[in-house]
């Protein structure tokens, strides 16, 4: 696994940012730094919870086109991980709503991602954290990888926080293309890329 120091992204000077409990803004600037240096412009976040990701990812980036956040609906079962019942949240996606931004769209569905329909090959960044049991984790990316273009990016949160996420994580980088970063519980990966992209400061 390549494993950057945070001193090699972007710093988050003078963007408006809401505080997130579950998202560093350490990990921001990570996620940010990944926007900002690719060409992104249509993403999907699985697990989009209240919307606070997509709502500060909107409102500092006018080059996203399409933010499409999909969760699963009420009756959805927490079995595996069931602290994971505490983050459901009252208002999916109220903080990126709260914009009125045409741009974003939510989806709740009663299998998560598995019912998002349409959009193979369409997303340049897919942000997972959602279900962080390892087959969770692993279905989510098995579909990321069916929805994402060439050269997109496929970003885990909770990475070497969660048990079932670094299990995963760990076998999934058998050819050591993913990209963690010190300090943060986040990795990245560029899906058929052909260098992974180490940022610089600026």
């Amino acid at each position: 696994m390549h494993k950057l120091s945070i001193d090699n992204f972007r710093s988050l000077d003078e963007r408006d940012i809401v505080d997130n409990p579950y998202v560093s803004r350490d990990e921001y600037r990570v996620l940010f730094d990944i926007i900002e240096s690719n060409d992104i412009k249509n993403i999907l976040e699985i697990g989009v919870s209240y919307g606070r990701t997509s709502r500060n990812i909107l409102k500092n980036f006018s080059k996203i086109e399409r933010y499409i956040g999909v969760d699963v609906d009420e009756f959805h079962s927490f079995e595996k991980i069931p602290s994971q019942v505490t983050e459901r949240p009252s208002c999916p996606g109220e903080f990126a709503l709260s914009l009125n931004d045409s741009r974003f769209e939510i989806f709740l569905f009663p299998n998560g991602i598995e019912d998002l329909k349409g959009f193979d090959g369409f997303f340049d960044l897919v942000i997972i954290d959602g279900d962080h049991s390892y087959s969770g984790v692993k279905k989510d990316t098995s579909f990321a990888k069916k929805l994402i273009r060439k050269n997109g990016f496929i970003f885990w949160h909770d990475y070497d926080n969660l048990a079932g996420v670094n299990k995963f994580i760990d076998e999934y980088n058998s050819s050591d293309s993913v990209v963690f970063v010190r300090g943060c519980r986040c990795c990245y990966d560029q899906i058929f890329g052909t260098v992974i992209r180490q940022s610089k400061k600026r």
